[in-house]
């Protein structure tokens, strides 16, 4: 409780985008308080202080308060409650950082242009944007900073001689949803690689063993999903065409231009009428995407005032 009140997680009901608005049961909290006390322990073993402890559930609460807040729409720009300015105040005292500066930076972008300085405030849709952007960039820096320090805590390679390693493989699960979006893409995409690499370590080596022992293999067809990670990452691909919409573009253009270049691709499938998706035909099964949202998942609405603005 003590803990929970230090970062402001008193309240459960504030945090429901967390789980979906599915409501938190007795048996759910009583799991939690238990994974947590697990939690805790496993930070002493890797030797994370009480300190680094302390930064991580600090930016992982400021990242629950920071998406709890809305920005309501007045005219040409957006405001924030007197409650959700409070959040705000919060969250900069949980990173540290000046509250005032994080409520400008949120709600309005300053340039200076050959001397003149002028400001441009956001409309909700493009504050959420940015909100987004800085919750990301955070956990995203203190997931890689927990991996890090569990990698060195792993890294045994000067005290071992010989072979004695364990290898740990922890691969992406393969995602079809009702609906698939730019999460999704990445995942699969991920997935396609391992897939790949693994079709080249086993079959490739096996047919090139066979071969060296003249066994006739012509009639063996390997399995080969390269022809769908050329679609998705290389040249012209998925997520090239999907960038090049990233500052003008829209999702609408980036469909239509990839239907278009690769509408003879046999690993693109399009609707029978159009309604925003395209499919494709991965080595695990046929999943189809949703183009919409897909250019905002893909920006990085971080700006540069705000990256200084967490260093300071």
């Amino acid at each position: 409780d003590e803990e929970r009140e230090l970062y402001g997680l008193q309240n459960l009901n504030k945090f429901e985008w967390l789980y979906q608005g599915v409501p938190k049961t007795e048996e759910d909290l009583r799991n939690d308080a238990q994974d947590y006390q697990i939690v805790k322990k496993a930070f002493a073993v890797v030797g994370f202080s009480a300190e680094e402890v302390d930064g991580i559930y600090r930016v992982v609460a400021a990242i629950m308060h920071l998406q709890s807040v809305y920005f309501i729409t007045k005219r040409d720009r957006c405001e924030l409650s007197v409650a959700d300015q409070e959040t705000v105040k919060f969250v900069s005292e949980l990173l540290q950082t000046d509250s005032d500066a994080m409520y400008r930076e949120l709600l309005s972008t300053t340039n200076n242009v050959r001397g003149d300085i002028f400001t441009i405030h956001h409309t909700a849709t493009q504050a959420s944007e940015i909100r987004d952007g800085l919750s990301k960039a955070l956990y995203e820096r203190i997931f890689q900073q927990i991996v890090d320090r569990l990698n060195d805590a792993l890294d045994q390679e000067a005290e071992t001689e010989g072979h004695a390693w364990i290898g740990l493989l922890d691969i992406f699960g393969f995602e079809n949803f009702e609906k698939n979006n730019f999460e999704q893409l990445c995942i699969n995409f991920a997935n396609e690689q391992l897939q790949h690499h693994y079709n080249t370590c086993v079959f490739q080596r096996d047919l090139e063993e066979y071969e060296n022992e003249n066994v006739d293999t012509a009639s063996v067809d390997p399995p080969n999903n390269k022809p769908t990670l050329d679609l998705m990452g290389a040249s012209m691909g998925v997520f090239q065409l999907l960038s090049d919409q990233a500052r003008n573009g829209s999702d609408e253009k980036f469909l239509n231009i990839l239907l278009e270049k690769h509408a003879r691709n046999k690993c693109l499938k399009r609707p029978r009428i159009q309604n925003g998706t395209f499919a494709i035909a991965h080595y695990a099964g046929e999943v189809w995407y949703t183009a919409k949202g897909m250019r905002e998942r893909n920006a990085d609405p971080l700006k540069d005032s705000l990256r200084l603005l967490m260093r300071s």
